[in-house]
């Protein structure tokens, strides 16, 4: 397991002081454990299955300085805790308690099954926020939070699975971004890959993933878990082997191994994670990327298991 602490943001407003320092208690529990906010790479089966609770650490008194000590009244703010999904960008409010209401759940437990199932059935991970934050819009004043939607104090814990390989968000391709790439009408994702990827330390800050505008916004309103499982599935294929034919044609035209990235660098992680998880020698996956592209696509659908996926599909409709 792979914990990164979350960065503080400065912000332009007076009197948020109490709501950063409780939230800067809040912590997450995965089956029990107890987790600071930031980012954490947890096992497949943890992303799926475990128990999840926040533990607020805070009473509702402590919440209510906070509002009065930022000049928002407590009929106007509230507690929330809400979950987006990482690659499909669903988001779900799982608990939402106004500051002016007696009660407070001091610990909250997400009942995963009740929840979204496109934001706790994301493959690649969710992150789930909870935030103290101005519900009614307030008069305008110098240096003082008024917009509905503005938070006083929040945590976010960051969770995806410790395989995962393909967590890169898709954005719409809509005739914008189609007329940027030179795509024809009816194109339905690209994979935008940066020149300079084997200089990275972070991949995802090369890669940006496209999916069809229509289809993106018909997955994210449906409710079937099937279809969504599905077309993520697919996309991280088509996504994974475009990026490993990528390097393996980059280090080729430079004169590189594998061997000659720095073990900081992105792509070195990626390539060699993917081949240990398909249980093949990194030099002989980048050979299959530059000379049998078809028999490299069918391991990376065998290590999504995408027949499985496809088969439960067709079954549910």
């Amino acid at each position: 397991m792979i914990i990164r602490s979350e960065s503080r943001i400065v912000r332009p407003f007076e009197g948020l002081a109490l709501a950063e320092e409780i939230f800067g208690k809040t912590r997450i529990l995965v089956d029990e454990k107890e987790f600071e906010a930031g980012s954490l790479l947890l096992s497949d089966s943890e992303v799926r299955t475990a128990n999840l609770a926040v533990r607020t650490n805070t009473t509702l008194k402590e919440l209510q300085q906070a509002c009065s000590n930022a000049e928002v009244p407590y009929k106007s703010a509230r507690y929330v805790i809400f979950a987006r999904s990482r690659m499909l960008r669903k988001s779900s409010i799982i608990y939402d308690h106004p500051i002016n209401r007696s009660d407070f759940n001091e610990i909250f437990e997400i009942d995963r099954l009740q929840e979204e199932k496109l934001v706790f059935g994301d493959q690649s991970g969710y992150e789930i926020t909870a935030a103290l934050i101005v519900w009614e819009p307030l008069p305008k004043n110098p240096l003082k939070v008024s917009d509905a939607g503005t938070w006083l104090g929040r945590s976010r814990f960051r969770i995806r699975p410790e395989s995962d390989l393909s967590s890169f968000s898709p954005l719409h391709l809509d005739r914008t971004a189609r007329e940027r790439f030179g795509l024809r009408e009816g194109t339905y994702s690209y994979i935008d890959i940066q020149d300079d990827i084997l200089t990275l330390e972070n991949l995802s800050d090369g890669i940006q993933v496209y999916l069809d505008e229509d289809v993106l916004n018909l997955l994210l309103q449906d409710e079937s878990d099937g279809m969504a499982k599905a077309v993520q599935t697919q996309l991280a294929v088509t996504t994974i082997n475009a990026i490993t034919q990528y390097v393996a044609n980059d280090l080729k035209s430079e004169g590189k191994s594998l061997d000659d990235l720095g073990e900081e660098i992105g792509a070195s992680g990626f390539i060699r994670k993917l081949a240990a998880d398909m249980k093949v020698d990194p030099d002989d996956l980048l050979d299959l990327a530059l000379k049998k592209s078809n028999q490299l696509v069918s391991l990376i659908e065998s290590r999504f298991n995408l027949a499985n996926v496809i088969e439960r599909l067709l079954k549910e409709n």
